[in-house]
């Protein structure tokens, strides 16, 4: 059951947010998701579906990439966190209709990583779990 007494508690909130990923269960209205990637509210589901953007492989080795096949422009902030919440990449990003990203990961360590795409305005419009695994 979840913890009224922690819900404040800003290193609780990264593990909140793989508990969602892994799980599908949201707690406190994403307050969590929110909090752990800095943005200050989600995006709502109907502004981009997972459909729209297409992150592979999964696990990864050294390239992943990311396929956007929206009809509306995006342009914000790509940030990548590792399991304990530090942020490891961050790049400024730009999807447009039919935009393929790569992103070189061979650098990263073996292990599970989020994902998460924020508009200008710092609203999470995409987050999801990634594994590195370079024993493929």
């Amino acid at each position: 059951m979840y913890n009224e007494a922690i819900k404040n508690v800003p290193e609780a909130a990264f593990a909140r947010a793989l508990y969602h990923i892994a799980t599908g269960n949201i707690i406190e209205n994403n307050w969590y998701l929110s909090n752990a990637i800095g943005s200050q509210k989600l995006a709502t589901s109907n502004q981009v579906s997972k459909k729209t953007i297409e992150i592979y492989p999964n696990p990864v080795s050294d390239k992943l990439y990311i396929d956007y096949t929206a009809k509306n422009n995006i342009y914000g902030k790509l940030f990548i966190y590792d399991i304990i919440g530090e942020k490891v990449l961050s790049q400024s990003i730009d999807l447009i209709q039919n935009t393929h990203i790569d992103i070189d990961v061979s650098s990263f360590n073996n292990g599970i990583y989020m994902i998460s795409i924020e508009d200008t305005e710092g609203n999470t419009i995409h987050t999801e779990k990634i594994i590195i695994n370079k024993n493929n």
